[in-house]
């Protein structure tokens, strides 16, 4: 990214250097994930910065400020929070190892991306113009984020999931998640695709999760055979793909990087024109017992059974699904892989397809509340307040 900001300037100061710049660089860091160089996490760990543990730290931090003016000398701080972070002195050794790597990671992520700003900096110096620039620094992201709880997570896709802790207000965040949205899919319940697509956005996509739903694609297998990504949707943290692997038919969930799902044909397909379809049966009330804040509906097991030309090749239940949804920065893609992809031992992205997709067709069949569904989800939820 400095790089690219690096040559825009030069390029723009070699075609009229008497013309202003502006440029808007704004990083990720040190928004999850966490991914700074391995260089700068060696060089990060080498300081030993955080072997003393996170109340040192906060003091030394504290000492830091009054002396650069930050705060005044006689501020206070507040008591630790032993209630929700054990102290230091009581975590096991296998912990400290954990929360020190965590922080030595996210304190190389910061300071990576120190570094490349400050490239793009001198390049203003390099080239005459940083007395008559204006440089404007934010740094911030709302603090720290609080999707990994106290244990720190991974995954974030996995929090929003249930498979974290959830946080004490879980019904806020589920109505957040399921929140009513413009979207171009709303009230439709079949898709059809008839030529490579990718990068369409989650919210601007089927959403497969919480459903029944059937994917059927009709392709032609060349003499050399054939594999590749026919549809997928989401990536390393969560999400799913329906390919060729060496030929033999695949549909995978990946359940937010702890476990992977497999449904796969035991034969490549033969040149020609095929059928390939995988469907799913979901067995659950579905997302609209959110609405009674009620959890009972979603993230419930369904059977998969994946088909070729008609004929059963595999059937397989899933225990759990997942509830509320994928990996939001991932895409949506017809015919080859953006991004991550969801299983890194099977393939690595882009994946074309290399056969002929004549067309791939998705059905969605979302469960609906009967009347006396809606009334039993009132009473329970009736109930609740007069518990609390």
């Amino acid at each position: 990214m400095a790089d690219d900001a690096i040559d825009y300037m030069t390029r723009m100061h070699q075609i009229s250097p008497s013309k202003p710049l502006f440029i808007k660089y704004a990083p990720g860091a040190t928004h999850a994930p966490h991914h700074p160089t391995q260089e700068w996490v060696d060089k990060i760990h080498g300081m030993h910065l955080f072997d003393d543990g996170y109340e040192k730290l906060r003091d030394r931090i504290f000492e830091n400020q009054k002396k650069l003016g930050v705060i005044p000398n006689d501020a206070k701080l507040t008591p630790w929070p032993n209630e929700v972070l054990k102290p230091w002195d009581q975590l096991t050794a296998e912990e400290k190892k954990l929360f020190i790597r965590q922080v030595e990671v996210f304190a190389a992520y910061a300071a990576y991306t120190d570094h490349e700003i400050g490239r793009v900096v001198q390049q203003f110096q390099d080239l005459g113009k940083l007395d008559n620039t204006l440089i404007i620094y934010i740094n911030g992201d709302n603090g720290t984020s609080a999707e990994g709880g106290p244990l720190g997570t991974p995954n974030e896709v996995a929090f929003f999931n249930g498979l974290n802790k959830l946080p004490a207000d879980v019904h806020s965040v589920a109505a957040r998640i399921v929140a009513p949205r413009p979207n171009i899919t709303a009230g439709r319940s079949e898709f059809v695709y008839t030529r490579p697509m990718v990068g369409l956005p989650q919210g601007d996509s089927p959403l497969l999760l919480n459903t029944s739903y059937t994917v059927t694609a009709n392709i032609d297998v060349p003499q050399v055979g054939a594999e590749g990504m026919m549809l997928t949707s989401g990536g390393r943290f969560a999400g799913y793909g329906f390919y060729l692997l060496k030929g033999k038919p695949v549909w995978l969930w990946n359940m937010v990087d702890l476990e992977r799902i497999k449904w796969e044909g035991t034969e490549a397909l033969t040149p020609g024109k095929h059928t390939v379809e995988f469907d799913f049966k979901y067995d659950g009330l579905g997302a609209g017992t959110l609405a009674f804040n009620d959890f009972s509906g979603v993230g419930r097991p369904g059977i998969g059974t994946l088909k070729v030309d008609g004929k059963v090749v595999a059937t397989k239940m899933m225990p759990k699904t997942l509830p509320m949804i994928l990996q939001w920065d991932e895409s949506f893609d017809i015919g080859s892989d953006t991004l991550t992809g969801v299983n890194d031992e099977d393939y690595q992205p882009p994946f074309a397809f290399t056969g002929k997709l004549d067309k791939l067709t998705l059905t969605i069949d979302r469960p609906q509340l009967s009347p006396q569904d809606i009334e039993k989800l009132k009473q329970a939820q009736r109930n609740n307040k007069v518990s609390e």
